[in-house]
């Protein structure tokens, strides 16, 4: 599930806890336990001209197609990969649309472009499909447990405090 939809399930107590993608500002009426970030990957078709280099700098990317999740479905990460792109000089073309991100890495394996993924993606290790980490300064993709502040599940706050 995106973290838009597990929000809104947070949201009307359906679930305790989710694992999201957050913002860079915390939900309002919500207990966010930050993690550790993630570092961003690009993902390649297999045999890409730019799959046989160890790392790949964003700039590289420069008038590729590329395929990407709805903006809608990721609180920040749609804008971190944008941004990351015009830091390094310039706009990225989204070609195609994915509803969740391995299905983002599918289109890519099918040859109809490129993206930029969290590295934990990777190990979908799917054939067609080449990961290389950003030479120069990384993206990094957000991870969050939250809960609502007015939770009242033991069982969900010993999971926040243990985590």
């Amino acid at each position: 599930m995106n973290s838009n939809w597990l929000m809104e399930k947070l949201m009307r107590q359906e679930i305790d806890v989710a694992f999201i993608r957050p913002g860079l500002e915390d939900p309002k009426d919500v207990r966010l336990k930050r993690l550790a970030d993630e570092p961003m990957l690009i993902a390649l078709p297999a045999h890409h001209p730019l799959a046989r280099y160890e790392k790949v700098p964003l700039c590289a990317l420069a008038g590729e197609p590329f395929i990407l999740f709805p903006r809608t479905v990721g609180l920040s990460l749609y804008d971190d990969i944008v941004r990351g792109c015009r830091d390094a000089g310039f706009e990225l073309v989204v070609t195609q649309e994915a509803p969740q991100i391995p299905s983002v890495v599918n289109l890519v394996a099918a040859d109809l472009g490129v993206s930029i993924v969290p590295a934990s993606i990777a190990h979908l290790a799917l054939d067609g499909v080449a990961y290389r980490p950003i030479e120069g300064p990384p993206l990094v993709a957000r991870l969050g447990l939250a809960m609502l502040k007015a939770q009242r599940s033991l069982v969900a706050a010993n999971l926040m405090s243990m985590i």
